[in-house]
């Protein structure tokens, strides 16, 4: 992500931003997201629209089919894993994306995301 910002002469990415990132080689296309300012603050209205970004670039290309993120904001900043999940199971896919997935670290965020995705109603495919 730095390298990116650099070449775009960003030194500073606000809260929201998205920036593609293509490695060398990569297997696939990948995203930095930037979840929390520099006070670890995160926003639920950032992260839906930043979400909203990475899936709008991910249905112009024609190859993306899978896309997986993380729950943005409960490490390095101040969101809730609840709220998160929320704003995840919430968000309009485009019909070209076959697959949207949460990938969750941690066997305590996991339960809590389970537990709110029942409680939203959400059919969540749970896979080891």
């Amino acid at each position: 992500m730095h390298r990116t910002m650099a070449d775009k002469g960003i030194k500073v990415a606000p809260r929201g931003s998205v920036f593609e990132i293509e490695p060398a080689e990569t297997w696939g296309r990948m995203f930095a997201v930037v979840a929390a300012n520099g006070f670890y603050e995160t926003s639920r209205q950032d992260t839906k629209a930043a979400l909203e970004k990475v899936l709008r670039l991910c249905a112009l290309k024609e190859d993306v089919k899978s896309v997986t993120v993380t729950a943005l904001g409960t490490g390095y900043g101040n969101m809730e894993i609840e709220d998160f999940v929320e704003i995840f199971c919430g968000l309009r896919v485009p019909a070209s994306i076959e697959t949207f997935e949460l990938l969750i670290h941690g066997d305590i965020f996991f339960k809590a995301a389970c537990r709110k995705n029942e409680e939203l109603g959400y059919p969540a495919t749970v896979s080891a």
